[in-house]
């Protein structure tokens, strides 16, 4: 496994285990519920969710750098550049996909926690999305 490919797997699964409760939560327990504005109670979840995930990033990435020194050092060469485009080309799409929907479409029946939770909700699906086509294309080329 390169190690593009393992921080791919990093930045996955700690935007699952951090945003997937953070956005179960929400979308399955506190469905539906209305949230007043400013909402410090849901800011604080969300707070935690955000903090936790750049724990768990920071110290992931302090461990793939100190246990794999050498690859960490090396250049992306054209094949990553590759797989770092369409990655992005893909999750760009459906982040711009999502901006239309919350930014233009949502106001006109949603207010407050549910737009930001909306927002939140695409972003994180942009990424998971944008991140597991890293981590698809370099499994593809695998010998």
């Amino acid at each position: 496994m390169t190690y593009r490919e393992k921080v791919a797997w990093l930045m996955f699964s700690s935007m699952a285990v951090t945003l997937g409760p953070y956005l179960i939560y929400v979308y399955v327990i506190q469905n539906g519920q209305p949230i007043p504005l400013p909402g410090i109670g849901q800011l604080k979840l969300y707070a935690t969710a955000a903090v936790s995930w750049a724990v768990i990033i920071g110290t992931g990435h302090l461990f793939l750098r100190l246990k794999f020194p050498s690859e960490a050092r090396a250049p992306a060469d054209e094949r990553d550049h590759e797989i770092e485009r369409r990655s992005f080309r893909i999750g760009y799409s459906i982040l711009i996909i999502g901006v239309i929907v919350v930014g233009i479409f949502m106001p006109f029946y949603s207010v407050g926690w549910s737009i930001i939770n909306g927002a939140i909700f695409m972003i994180a699906v942009a990424e998971f999305v944008r991140y597991l086509t890293i981590v698809h294309s370099y499994r593809k080329q695998r010998p």
